[in-house]
């Protein structure tokens, strides 16, 4: 028996005269927009209406757990929330009235923790498009708590963080960066300035709060006296003297946006003389700002080695610069 379908108007072969629909697509398209009375009636509509706590729990049981596919949630998107859809293009105004009022009634209330668990046991899984994660980081850029949620609640998840992420809790705990992660960072802010990365206000704080007397290593001002010995030909000289190359990576002048820094091995700014002074980039001039001692013997081990240079234990030098 050929038939035509009444949605889609095409020709379809059937067996049955009752069918009107070619497939279960015009079957959902030809529900847009009607009731359970307009296709069943009335008494059937309210039997179907009516659902017993039994029938309710079997559902539930069946739906926890599980995850809508992607075909049929885009399908029913597609069909039923197109876009420009508006609640008053399906409620009446004294149901929206009523939803309101409803939704405005339950602000405040918080869910209990059954119902929270359900809700998280069904979004297991779920994946979220990289449009979507955009969007939401474009939202919530340049923005602080306050702007997000209020000042009460900005105070209360402040405390809420720090309390979780204090000592043991921190997930970071006992862990540093590898090589790799550490480059990725360094990466993203080489060229940039504290105003570029931070912002102005927070940039002009962080000056304030490491500057002068508030500094770890604060000596009193010995960092603004002048450099007597420590000219740029004896910068040379120690950059020559290594072959313009990092003693602690190996890098070389070629493959750096800058010149290599002159480190003094004993941290003494007037003790400028070739046994005391190394050449390094400026990643590895950074990391020797801790653990002092342990680079002094490091130091100290790599340059007897490579020049043969001869270093007593316990004793700093107290020779003045040769090199002017």
């Amino acid at each position: 028996m050929i038939k035509k379908c009444e949605q889609c108007l095409k020709e379809f072969k059937t067996y049955n005269s009752k069918h009107k629909y070619c497939s279960r697509d015009c079957v959902y398209k030809s529900r847009i927009g009607t009731t359970w009375e307009d296709l069943y009636g009335e008494k059937k509509a309210k039997e179907m209406r009516i659902f017993t706590e039994e029938h309710k729990n079997k559902i539930r049981n069946s739906l926890l757990g599980k995850q809508q596919s992607e075909e049929h949630y885009r399908k029913t998107l597609k069909t039923a929330f197109k876009k420009g859809y508006k609640w008053e293009d399906k409620f009446d105004k004294k149901t929206i009235k009523e939803m309101l009022e409803y939704f405005k009634s339950k602000k405040g209330i918080k869910r209990p923790k059954e119902i929270g668990i359900k809700i998280s046991l069904s979004k297991l899984g779920h994946h979220v498009s990289n449009k979507t994660r955009k969007k939401i980081s474009d939202f919530f850029k340049g923005k602080t708590y306050e702007e997000i949620m209020g000042k009460g609640k900005a105070e209360q998840k402040r405390k809420e963080l720090k309390e979780r992420m204090k000592g043991n809790k921190n997930p970071f705990w006992e862990h540093r960066h590898s090589k790799n992660t550490i480059k990725v960072m360094s990466s993203h802010k080489l060229g940039k300035s504290h105003e570029e990365i931070m912002g102005k206000e927070n940039s002009d704080k962080w000056h304030k709060r490491m500057s002068g007397k508030n500094h770890p290593f604060w000596k009193g001002g010995y960092s603004i006296k002048d450099y007597k010995n420590f000219t740029n030909r004896f910068k040379n000289l120690i950059r020559k003297r290594d072959n313009q190359i990092c003693m602690l990576c190996g890098k070389h002048r070629e493959k750096m946006q800058t010149a290599l820094s002159v480190h003094h091995i004993d941290y003494d700014k007037y003790n400028s003389i070739p046994e005391n002074c190394i050449s390094l980039c400026f990643e590895c001039h950074a990391l020797t700002n801790y653990d002092r001692e342990k680079w002094i013997e490091m130091f100290h081990n790599k340059l007897s080695k490579s020049y043969k240079y001869d270093y007593l234990k316990d004793i700093t030098f107290e020779v003045k610069g040769r090199y002017l």
